[in-house]
């Protein structure tokens, strides 16, 4: 306590009695142990404060592009993800087109490009391997009966 006394020194500043009255309610709520340590805190916040509107240009910026930097990374992560994508469903049809279709006329692959987008809306947007299958017994079903 001596230290801190000696660090110190003594000011006077006029208060008006509203906020003298203040002080005194609010520093036990504060866990302040006097009016002198409740003023310097509140002036080092209020000088934070300052601080921060005079720096705000620069923290806006600093927060703009930390956000940038973000979403640039995200979009790039899903392009690559989209690619992956592309690139796999291009084997399968590319395979699919090789085994399956060569006999098939316009109409017939037109009428399975047509099921394959149905099916997909059907499913909403979420259409696995056993959803095809499902999919083409109910058919064959249909073509028995």
């Amino acid at each position: 306590m001596e230290t801190e006394k000696k660090n110190k020194r003594g000011y006077y500043f006029w208060l008006d009695p509203d906020l003298d009255k203040q002080i005194d309610a609010h520093l036990y709520s504060s866990n302040k142990k006097s009016r002198s340590e409740f003023v310097n805190e509140a002036v080092r916040k209020y000088i934070c404060e300052l601080d921060s509107e005079t720096n705000k240009e620069y923290l806006s910026e600093e927060v703009l592009k930390a956000i940038r930097f973000a979403i640039r990374n995200s979009e790039n992560h899903i392009a690559s993800t989209i690619f992956k994508l592309a690139g796999e469903q291009a084997t399968l049809n590319l395979v699919i087109a090789d085994r399956v279709f060569k006999g098939l006329d316009d109409d017939a692959i037109r009428a399975y490009t047509d099921a394959g987008f149905e099916s997909v809306r059907k499913h909403r947007g979420v259409f696995t391997f056993n959803d095809a299958i499902e999919d083409a017994r109910t058919v064959a079903e249909g073509e028995d009966d």
